[in-house]
């Protein structure tokens, strides 16, 4: 007997659902996607919440997911291509939103016009991947309607299949809010919102071991994929049944600048000029509006640069450390597998420690940090070849050569990082303002300086002083035990910050964090002793010139003082001479011992007691002026640009396999040159105008499918010119990107 048949076997449907590789991050990340998208007044308010509750029983895991958004829509009226749209009133022809959120390949029109929900595997697939041999529970109230909740129970769908009824169906919703002992401990329900409940998850689908260590491996992570959520107000927050309070979770930022990331504490030293790819029909690029501003659509890359030094504080590593240890390293991204950009799609990072083909990942890119951001657009999606999961993209060569540009900007990176790692690795074991004592060839140090200052008072006018020798005592006395106390407090913050750490690390049970932990305090408080004992042996030294450095709020560069062991200079660590000139230069180095000589030399003609009242107003007006003007030299130099070496050119052959990726054909076989074979065009033809024949060549296949494509986008700038064709028969590298834009606004 012959007869018609379902093209979706169901029970198999099913089953190859289950193994698509989903998970149990795949599937929270997807929940919190569609709550943010749907948040509705609580995020205009400012109060949206989300709550990722866990309780591990036996090995099976129940994952909870709540929001108080505005709730899945009580009807929905299904469109011709199964989306369906939220109406007021029930009809004859409408669902209920709750099984169409929970319907194979349904979807719900969302509220926002930059929603970041557009891709993932959605909730149903992420239901059937982890519990498919348990269920799904959705419980949703919107602010007019009433409690409701559906199962989403494969088992139970397949056993109700028969002949009569040959496709599983999803039951009608039952009236019904979430019981007290499945709403997480501290979170009260509004007058509307959702719950997800994966229920009892085998162990190798969660492949969670320890519960704690899971949270802040997830603290982290959605802390940095919603790190704009969560600074734009949203509040995401975890709880189990093994803690005992609810986790807030902070924004987690790559380029170290929310005041509320841990990563804040690194501080960009730099952050170089914006990148902005605009798309507004020039240079090759096609025209994109953006939806949200009516304007040409922009992927902005942005660029920072972390200073060793800063990390090292920040982490709690002592500075005698060689390296970075292996564990902070991994955990905050300091090694060559998480270098390079994060992406972000609007306020939702897509992927990160992606290079983009600008540079290779090695040591000099330890302490640079980049995102790569762009509105949630269906062209930009292709272009940047986001796949459904959101966990994997992979850029065209169009958009990666549109991105060439930044490698000039990359070098600048590279080379001022090479040269602070430079200095990172000669640093002594104690914070910048003390010196280290152990000698190195051709030391000029300021400590080594120090100590032979006194061939420079031979060859200095002589100054007397006028003020008795306990005076002059007390006064290098002081400023002495002032710098003691300086390196005193760093040592003490850097221990405080390390104890804080280990309590951290006990409170969550990461007991290899709090071993290595106690290991940086135990070396932290050998260096502190190291540190004094080094500042009380440099002190015991006679220098006619000594440095102090000091914090002071002011645009002063420095003070002068007499005391009885010759001259001692206080320099301001505060001004932007120190932090953009002196600073930058390594101590033992040519450059820093000019300075210091040049300063001194102030220091020197500014101390003596027997200046005259006019010299002494001099000074007092100088050092104002000083300051200002080398302020305004250093604003200049940071506004100076780099030239921009053009981008090279795309290979034919690249442009080529782009358009086959796009079209889904077959690409072109490589051939010698950038000969691209007549074959390619015949099937670009046949894709965009099927049946469509033409005399045989490359210029006629060409102009045929531009003649396709300018009637299509009814667009005349796509009209074959000169510049397209060469006159070897074959297209030009010009006229290939011009069919390759096309293609992407409109195919």
């Amino acid at each position: 007997m012959r007869k018609s048949v379902p093209i979706i076997h169901t029970s198999a449907a099913l089953e190859s659902l289950k193994n698509r590789g989903i998970t149990l991050n795949n599937a929270i990340r997807e929940c919190v996607d569609n709550s943010w998208d749907w948040m509705g007044d609580a995020r205009v308010l400012g109060h949206a919440k989300i709550r990722i509750h866990l309780v591990m029983n036996n090995g099976r895991l129940t994952v909870s997911i709540l929001d108080n958004g505005q709730g899945i829509a009580d009807h929905v009226e299904e469109g011709t291509r199964g989306e369906g749209t939220p109406i007021d009133v029930s009809t004859s022809t409408s669902i209920d939103g709750l099984q169409m959120a929970l319907r194979v390949g349904g979807r719900i029109q969302k509220p926002r016009l930059a929603a970041i929900g557009r891709f993932g595997f959605g909730l149903p697939q992420s239901g059937i991947a982890l519990c498919y041999d348990t269920h799904t529970r959705v419980y949703s109230k919107t602010k007019h309607g009433q409690w409701r909740w559906l199962d989403l129970n494969v088992n139970d769908m397949i056993a109700s299949i028969t002949q009569e009824h040959p496709q599983p169906l999803l039951d009608i919703p039952t009236p019904g809010e979430p019981s007290q002992q499945e709403t997480p401990p501290e979170w009260i329900w509004t007058n509307s919102g959702t719950m997800v409940q994966f229920n009892n998850i085998h162990f190798e689908k969660h492949q969670v071991r320890d519960l704690l260590s899971y949270v802040e491996e997830l603290k982290l992570e959605l802390g940095r994929v919603y790190r704009y959520a969560i600074e734009d107000g949203l509040e995401i927050s975890i709880s189990s049944n093994t803690m005992l309070q609810p986790l807030k979770i902070p924004p987690y930022d790559p380029l170290c600048q929310m005041p509320a990331s841990f990563t804040s504490g690194f501080g960009p030293i730099d952050e170089w000029e914006t990148l902005t790819i605009d798309m507004d029909g020039g240079s090759s690029r096609p025209r994109i509006i953006d939806p949200s501003t009516g304007q040409p659509a922009q992927v902005v890359m942005r660029f920072v640069r972390l200073d060793p030094l800063r990390v090292r504080e920040h982490l709690g590593v002592a500075p005698s450390k060689k390296k970075l240890p292996a564990a902070l390293a991994r955990k905050y991204g300091f090694n060559i597998d998480h270098q390079g950009f994060s992406l972000v799609r609007g306020d939702r990072e897509i992927g990160c420690n992606e290079t983009f083909g600008l540079f290779s990942p090695n040591q000099t890119y330890r302490y640079f940090r980049g995102e790569v951001r762009f509105p949630p657009i269906v062209e930009l999606d292709r272009m940047f070849g986001i796949e459904p999961d959101k966990a994997k993209f992979r850029a065209t060569n169009q958009m990666r050569g549109w991105m060439q540009l930044a490698r000039q900007t990359l070098k600048g990176i590279a080379k001022k990082t090479n040269k602070a790692m430079q200095g990172e690795k000669k640093s002594p074991t104690l914070p910048p303002t003390s010196q280290s004592a152990r000698p190195t060839k051709n030391n000029i140090s300021r400590r080594n300086m120090e100590q032979h200052s006194h061939r420079l008072k031979e060859r200095l006018p002589p100054i007397q002083p006028t003020a008795a020798d306990a005076q002059l005592a007390q006064i290098r006395i002081d400023l002495e035990n002032g710098e003691r106390k300086q390196v005193e407090l760093s040592y003490d913050q850097l221990i405080q910050q390390t104890e804080l750490a280990i309590t951290r690390a006990q409170q969550v049970g990461d007991n290899t964090e709090a071993a290595n932990a106690q290991d940086r305090l135990a070396e932290l408080k050998q260096n502190k002793e190291w540190a004094m004992k080094n500042l009380d042996e440099r002190f015991s030294e006679p220098a006619f010139f000594r440095t102090h450095e000091q914090s002071h709020g002011t645009t002063r560069l420095l003070w002068s003082h007499r005391t009885d062991d010759g001259f001692r200079m206080v320099l301001n660590n505060k001004t932007e001479f120190y932090n953009h000139a002196y600073a930058a230069t390594e101590d033992g180095s040519k450059q820093r011992a000019v300075f210091d000589l040049l300063l001194w030399a102030i220091a020197y003609a500014e101390a003596n007691p027997i200046n005259s009242p006019e010299m002494k107003a001099f000074w007092q007006r100088i050092h104002p002026i000083i300051a200002q003007t080398a302020d305004r030299m250093l604003g200049v130099l940071a506004t100076v640009e780099v030239e921009e070496k053009p981008a090279v050119r795309r290979r034919k052959s690249e442009i080529a396999s782009s358009i086959c990726e796009h079209l889904g054909i077959e690409k072109p076989p490589e051939l010698k040159g950038s000969t691209i074979p007549g074959s390619f065009y015949s099937n670009v033809l046949q894709t965009v105008n099927p049946g469509q024949t033409v005399e045989k060549g490359k210029h006629n296949s060409y102009r045929a499918i531009m003649e396709s494509l300018m009637k299509s986008l009814k667009d005349d700038k796509l009209a074959v010119s000169a510049e397209d064709l060469s006159s070897g028969a074959t297209i030009t590298s010009i006229g290939l990107e011009k069919l390759e834009n096309a293609l992407l606004r409109g195919w």
